[in-house]
């Protein structure tokens, strides 16, 4: 029977790991036999589709749910896309403008920055990497100073963990980023209802949908499907959600899995057509 895994993105299929980012052998084994056995592969993540073009290319996946559901990639085209309520979204950008702590928000293809003192730079070129032999700037790169008007934005990140005033933008959500602040985002819009969208247009059962994820954005499509697996290098909150625990990133965690619920057969004596 036909199955759709969804795989977040960093440290879930790239390992960041100090300076150098990659991803595991045995994952892109493993990937490589989800294709052979004919399930539908995607990604679910918080980035954009330009920044993660090319790890689909690597992996042969040619589908995805973007920018935390705002946005659905079928075939390496664009088949749904909610940008964040124009209205409240453009407030919401004017009045960051009078607070002290930095942000940013995505259009389809730049980062757009309110960074006094830098945080948000570092914080790129610190965690949010690509993989090696890459280009490890295409962040960096691609910013722009943050703006209220001409932009079309899809997600947004503030690095505020104390920040209380959500009521006065009844559109948006603002979801717990652990310590570091929020991500913002349409209300009722995750990955997870990117994921029920796909699968809606995939005809596939929820029953039959596998997600791997590791970080506060994973939660919700964790705890919202039968299926949900947090890698061993995961937050515990995302543990405490999941309904598998698979093992660390770097030890083989989602060839593990996929073994464990027979999405894949690794038998020596297999005959491999990929």
């Amino acid at each position: 029977m036909k199955k759709i895994i969804f795989f977040d993105v960093d440290d879930t299929l790239i390992y960041h790991r100090g300076d150098k980012s990659y991803i595991p052998d045995s994952t892109m084994r493993a990937i490589k036999e989800l294709h052979n056995e004919g399930h539908i592969v995607a990604i679910a993540s918080g980035r954009g589709y330009v920044h993660m073009g090319h790890i689909m290319d690597l992996l042969n996946i040619k589908h995805a749910v973007c920018f935390n559901g705002n946005m659905l990639v079928v075939d390496h085209k664009i088949i749904y896309k909610e940008p964040l309520n124009d209205k409240d979204i453009r407030r919401f950008v004017k009045d960051l403008k009078k607070k002290i702590f930095p942000a940013f928000a995505m259009d389809e293809n730049i980062v757009y920055v309110k960074d006094f003192l830098g945080k948000v730079r570092r914080a790129f070129i610190k965690e949010v990497k690509v993989l090696d032999g890459d280009n490890k700037d295409m962040f960096i790169e691609n910013m722009q100073k943050m703006r209220v008007n001409g932009i079309t934005y899809y997600s947004m990140m503030l690095f505020n963990k104390r920040f209380k005033d959500m009521d006065k933008y009844p559109e948006l959500s603002f979801k717990k980023w652990g310590e570091k602040g929020y991500e913002v985002g349409n209300k009722g819009v995750s990955k997870l209802s990117g994921i029920v969208k796909m699968a809606e247009y995939f005809n596939v059962d929820l029953d039959d949908i596998y997600a791997f994820g590791d970080n506060y954005n994973d939660i919700e499509m964790l705890s919202g499907i039968k299926n949900g697996i947090a890698m061993g290098n995961g937050v515990d909150e995302v543990k405490e959600v999941a309904s598998y625990i698979t093992d660390h990133i770097d030890d083989n965690g989602i060839e593990n899995a996929c073994i464990h619920f027979k999405l894949i057969d690794l038998n020596e004596n297999k005959e491999y057509i990929g």
